[in-house]
């Protein structure tokens, strides 16, 4: 395998609290040339689970009381309508973990990343961070890959930008949720 990394394609952003989805997107909206998609704006689209003592300024939210629960949370038709409604040239396929074994995983990544396509991932935050006390979803961008390593960006403050994680520890951690990958391709219209 051949090292790829598209991490140059990406302007960090930092997620602001529960929009690890919304900044993960708002970076890949930005890669594609469109700068006007906030994390605040994709979160009010898709609406914001969060905790009854949330103060931040998103609008459109369902208080929850599991914090496995707390964040965006994709719908059943995925990211699509969003982007159809945003006339966003983009297209999402989203591809359940439990739909490839280790080796697929790193297959799916490298082809994806050689195609120039945008790969978003969710995870067990406390496994990806050797921390069993913090078992929450999270969502970051795979960037790149190279022999076992998995290249992501993460837009989570406490782990702001660019990681290299071994690749069966992401597998892992995306397991343990019972979530996948989304690979988004650019339509050239």
């Amino acid at each position: 395998m051949q090292p790829i990394s598209n991490k140059d394609r990406y302007v960090i952003v930092k997620a602001k609290e529960h929009l690890c989805l919304a900044a993960s997107l708002e970076m890949i909206l930005k890669a594609i040339g469109i700068f006007t998609m906030s994390q605040e704006l994709i979160a009010e689209y898709f609406g914001l689970n969060v905790p009854e003592d949330y103060l931040g300024e998103i609008k459109n939210l369902n208080i929850v009381f599991d914090k496995m629960n707390f964040g965006i949370k994709i719908k059943e038709e995925g990211l699509n309508p969003f982007f159809k409604k945003y006339n966003i040239p983009l297209t999402e396929e989203y591809v359940s973990i439990y739909e490839l074994f280790d080796w697929e995983f790193e297959m799916l990544i490298e082809k994806a990343l050689n195609q120039k396509k945008h790969i978003l991932c969710g995870f067990d935050y406390g496994i990806l961070n050797n921390d069993k006390s913090m078992k929450i979803g999270h969502i970051s961008i795979i960037s790149g890959i190279q022999k076992n390593i998995v290249e992501i960006i993460d837009p989570d403050p406490v782990h702001l930008g660019i990681r290299n994680i071994k690749s069966y520890i992401l597998y892992r951690a995306i397991h343990s949720i019972k979530d996948g990958v989304w690979v988004l391709s650019q339509v050239h219209r």
